[in-house]
């Protein structure tokens, strides 16, 4: 008895490999420690994309040069004149946004001290991506 081509012993074999199987619950013939080493990859596989995705999202670019709304070839005057009427626009003490205070102690903070510390703006001015405040 042949099908297909195929010789009487690999038919003789699958028939045996079935008729060993066949008493198993159907769940149990096809879930085997192959198909849970391939479904365990698989997740694996999708949680790293995730966190790649989410990675990129937090990772967006920081311009302090923007984030002080001054141009680049400001001075430190400049720079700390336009510090000091971003605190008087998100000061914690003034009625506002609580995002505010968050927003003012983390991000133009940063900037203020990337922009005043020579070597820290020396960086930001020779990469087109600056590292973002942590």
């Amino acid at each position: 008895m042949t099908s297909l081509g195929w010789c009487d012993h690999e038919t003789k074999l699958l028939q045996g490999v079935w008729e060993l199987h066949k008493h198993r619950p159907l769940w149990r013939r096809f879930f085997n420690v192959d198909v849970f080493i391939l479904l365990v990859g698989w997740l694996v596989w999708v949680l790293i994309l995730w966190q790649i995705r989410l990675s990129a999202e937090h990772s967006t670019s920081f311009d302090p040069y923007e984030v002080l709304q001054v141009s680049r070839s400001a001075s430190k005057a400049d720079i700390a004149r336009a510090f000091r009427k971003l605190s008087q626009l998100y000061h914690p003490d003034k009625p506002s946004d609580p995002r505010a205070h968050k927003y003012f102690a983390e991000i133009v903070t940063a900037a203020y001290n990337m922009l005043t510390d020579p070597m820290a703006r020396r960086h930001c001015s020779l990469s087109k991506r600056p590292n973002a405040p942590q």
